[in-house]
């Protein structure tokens, strides 16, 4: 964001905090100056920042840009203290929307067998979202779901296995 960027939204949502990402600190990846990692449009990165995040905060929401929360904030408090996450799923089996559906139908065999799921676990279940999500520090799905994501985002075939395309992989699309 430019600097003009933050000045706008400090003056209009002053309780937002924005920060940048100190990449080398947070992420250790001065060597991947140039890779998928720091690409905008890879969005590898997402899990990574999340975690940052997650060192300086017991909860961290994270949202997209352009995406508005429709519900009291009490109720994505509850919904967080009860399980220590909250995700948002994607359905496209009614709408027809090509950009969601069963998660086996996005997540490519190569990135399944890297973190060890059997391809059985996902099958049948819907996509989630990587543009909203939601964790409490420690929990379970930060562990077994967000650290999974950033440790995958670090190793090529497993982020982006060969043989993957937006039409049968969403990781590089998906956190």
């Amino acid at each position: 964001m430019t600097a003009t960027q933050v000045r706008q939204i400090a003056k209009h949502v002053p309780w937002i905090v924005i920060r940048s990402v100190d990449w080398e600190r947070h992420i250790g990846v001065t060597k991947f100056k140039n890779s998928r990692l720091r690409d905008p449009k890879k969005f590898a990165w997402k899990a990574h920042v999340i975690k940052a995040a997650l060192q300086e905060y017991a909860q961290v929401v994270y949202q997209d840009a352009g995406q508005e929360l429709r519900a009291p904030l009490s109720e994505l408090r509850a919904l967080m203290k009860a399980s220590g996450h909250w995700f948002v799923s994607q359905e496209g089996w009614d709408t027809g929307c090509g950009c969601c559906g069963e998660a086996s139908q996005f997540i490519h065999s190569g990135t399944l067998q890297h973190i060890g799921v059997p391809a059985a676990l996902v099958s049948g279940r819907p996509i989630v979202a990587g543009g909203i999500q939601a964790y409490v520090n420690g929990s379970f799905a930060h562990r077994q779901i967000l650290d999974v994501v950033a440790r995958c985002s670090l190793m090529e075939d497993c982020i982006d296995p060969p043989g993957a395309s937006g039409r049968n992989h969403r990781s590089v699309h998906w956190f």
